[in-house]
């Protein structure tokens, strides 16, 4: 007697669950149209909680199938007797597998020999006589020139500003708050010296604090003579002429006197 329906009762975190329902799958039966198979999963609580208040069936292990006839009587198969109940379903309703063509015989076939020709009747063949390949001449290989390895320039980095702590309330401290110069002072970078086609740094140089190099300008003391500017010569050039034509007349007069001069000796 056939059941009216059936149930499995499964969970997707059993190991079993996933091998009984394996074995559904790959039978190659419809479990579902043969038996009215139901699946009823019990991860859900409400479900789960209904299935412990129910005293007649006590479900109490996964996999568990019920089988319900019509006259109203329930048969419970759990555990290692629902596998047993599923190789029965599939060894009773499975459809037979089908019948293997048979191959059909060969029939081993006798070869026939082949006429061995007569070697006195054709006459021997003359084949050209190759001349061995030459290999060509092979120049030998140089080796790639290499070049020195290069270290990469490292780019200094600059100096960063800690940022500023604030208490409560977004109060900042004046201990924490760095002084103005210190902010905006420039800082040189190091100096480098080339050495062949690569730049080396100097880590000799700028160490310590700088010293500070601007000083205030001096006011410029002309030792010359101070000569009036005229309006009609705003520029002084022709007060700087007439210096130095007087210049020139002390000089030759120290030189050679008026009378001693073969120049002024000629003119009449």
């Amino acid at each position: 007697m056939d059941p009216q329906y059936s149930v499995l009762v499964y969970s997707k975190y059993s190991a079993g669950c996933k091998r009984i329902m394996d074995m559904m799958r790959t039978s190659g039966l419809d479990f579902n149209s043969a038996l009215r198979l139901q699946l009823l999963s019990i991860d859900n609580q409400k479900v789960r909680e209904r299935i412990k208040q129910n005293q007649q069936i006590e479900v109490t292990i996964v996999p568990c199938i019920l089988c319900v006839y019509a006259n109203g009587g329930v048969e419970k198969y759990d555990g290692a007797y629902a596998f047993n109940w599923v190789e029965n379903i599939i060894s009773r309703l499975a459809p037979p597998p089908p019948p293997k063509l048979s191959e059909p015989i060969e029939e081993p076939y006798e070869q026939e020999p082949e006429e061995e020709p007569d070697l006195a009747i054709q006459a021997p063949r003359s084949f050209p006589r190759k001349e061995p390949m030459r290999e060509p001449m092979r120049e030998p290989m140089r080796e790639p020139m290499r070049e020195p390895m290069r270290e990469p320039m490292r780019k200094p980095v600059p100096k960063r500003m800690q940022p500023i702590k604030e208490e409560g309330g977004g109060a900042t401290s004046i201990e924490d708050i760095p002084y103005e110069d210190d902010r905006h002072r420039n800082i040189p970078q190091p100096r480098r010296i080339r050495q062949g086609h690569e730049f080396v740094e100097d880590p000799t140089a700028f160490r310590g604090e700088l010293p500070d190099i601007h000083r205030p300008a001096r006011n410029v003391i002309r030792t010359g003579p101070v000569t009036a500017k005229a309006p009609d010569d705003p520029h002084g050039t022709m007060a700087r002429a007439k210096a130095l034509a007087q210049g020139r007349e002390m000089t030759e007069s120290q030189i050679a006197p008026p009378n001693q001069r073969p120049m002024d000796a000629r003119r009449p």
